[in-house]
């Protein structure tokens, strides 16, 4: 719960500015850093709050699903897998 708020800001963060470069790159054109920093300040104020809140609900249940339900030898491919699915979501939240 301490690291989450940062890892959220930083993913939205880079993915906004990254996007908006590679954008640029492929049109040639000149990337508006002001334009970037809005709309990456408008995609915080919008996605972080819903991350932050499918997290606190995601992660709790899949270590408890873990310690619970799956044999000591696989419950580092357990949370492998559930990791993965976390990050598709940061990827679908990020791009939708």
């Amino acid at each position: 719960f301490v690291v989450t708020p940062i890892n959220s800001l930083a993913f939205i963060s880079w993915t906004s500015t990254l996007g908006a470069a590679v954008g640029a790159l492929r049109t040639g054109g000149e990337v508006d850093w002001a334009e970037v920093r809005t709309r990456t300040q408008k995609q915080l104020r919008t996605e972080l709050p819903e991350l932050l809140a499918y997290s606190c609900c995601f992660w709790p249940v899949a270590h408890s699903l873990n310690f619970a339900f799956v044999p000591l030898p696989l419950r580092i491919v357990f949370m492998s897998a559930c990791s993965v699915g976390w990050g598709g979501y940061l990827s679908f939240c990020a791009n939708r």
